[in-house]
């Protein structure tokens, strides 16, 4: 059953009309909720099941690959974090369909659920991928600065550390939401129905450490993975440049340099690969991070509850998309420049010919 509502303010001398599965927004005349969300609803649960669908065919390529090499325990790790953002994606979209939504039988509200059992959760494992991302590229940046040192600084060991590390410290602190956000049974009075939904603890204490929590989490984690990845796209491309100026210069020469130079190919297929991935993650975090600067600078304007409510939520899903497009593509890049990662994949698919 279809429930709509009219909120409180006019323009243009008309009644406002909104649509959101129990809460009574304030929005534009000329912009419906439902409008703005069909845009960016499909495109995000596409990619998020497209993700899926990568995601578990990287983590297997990489498996059958064997964790010999760091970049491949990180790549591995960077496949699972996204893997459960595609995941958790995919849950929250379901939860603001409207066919979805607004079914009768459901024992709860489906858009205030998806913020406590996938929202929260989904923004601090997208900080999991952009600190892994990070380390890639850092160990990349030591590869050409130190190479003779970086397999005794960057053991396997250290690798494994480092990623148990970043995941303890960015998806653990996300439960710290369970005791901000409550799921309960609560009285709504427009469906005159009993539902599960979130009831907020209002605690001083509690808020003060979600703001905390948030901030660190939400825009500190963020903030410093694309920097650190930034840095170290602008250092590798440089790279890059470099070394097509180095190689076309030596075109001309002898056979000996050319199988010096080709001892570089390999490394630098691996430069370009991680280049690639660095910019994917840029690129996809962008919308995340004009969201977050907006409710920092619009706290209240620019939120659920706020004048700009369909813009918020439109920004939010489109931030939601390019962030399942970019935990999507990687396989692609992997195919494309990973030679090793190519033949493994056709032998897992069987596609590879029996010498």
């Amino acid at each position: 059953m279809e429930v709509r509502y009219f909120n409180e303010t006019q323009r243009n001398n008309e009644l406002i009309l909104v649509r959101h599965g129990g809460w009574n927004l304030v929005t534009m005349t000329w912009l419906d909720l439902d409008s703005v969300l069909i845009y960016t609803l499909v495109p995000a649960m596409t990619f998020s099941l497209l993700g899926i669908v990568t995601n578990v065919l990287n983590i297997a390529v990489f498996t059958r690959m064997g964790l010999h090499e760091t970049t491949t325990i990180s790549m591995l790790a960077l496949a699972v974090s996204d893997l459960i953002c595609c995941i958790l994606t995919a849950w929250v979209v379901l939860c603001f369909i409207p066919a979805f939504r607004d079914l009768p039988s459901l024992p709860f509200i489906s858009t205030e659920v998806a913020t406590v059992l996938g929202g929260s959760f989904r923004v601090y494992v997208t900080r999991t991928g952009g600190m892994l991302t990070a380390l890639i590229t850092v160990e990349r940046c030591l590869c050409v600065v130190a190479p003779l040192k970086v397999k005794r600084i960057i053991t396997l060991f250290v690798t494994r550390a480092i990623v148990i590390v970043i995941f303890a410290i960015t998806v653990l602190p996300s439960f710290a939401y369970v005791f901000w956000d409550i799921l309960a049974w609560k009285f709504y009075p427009h469906l005159n129905k009993t539902l599960i939904g979130v009831v907020h603890n209002d605690q001083p204490v509690v808020n003060l450490v979600n703001q905390i929590n948030g901030f660190v989490c939400g825009f500190g984690y963020l903030f410093i993975s694309s920097l650190i990845i930034f840095v170290c796209t602008i250092f590798l491309i440089t790279v890059l440049l470099r070394s097509h100026k180095w190689r076309g210069s030596f075109n001309s020469q002898d056979k000996s340099t050319d199988q010096k130079s080709a001892g570089s190919t390999k490394e630098i297929k691996l430069i370009r690969m991680v280049t690639a991935i660095a910019t994917i993650f840029i690129l996809g975090m962008l919308p995340g991070m004009s969201v977050l600067c907006g409710m920092a600078i619009l706290p209240i304007e620019f939120s659920l509850r706020g004048p700009f409510a369909p813009f918020y939520v439109f920004c939010t899903f489109l931030a939601s998309v390019t962030e399942a497009t970019n935990n999507s593509i990687n396989f692609f890049a992997y195919y494309t420049m990973g030679t090793k990662f190519k033949s493994t994949f056709h032998r897992l698919i069987g596609l590879e010919k029996k010498i």
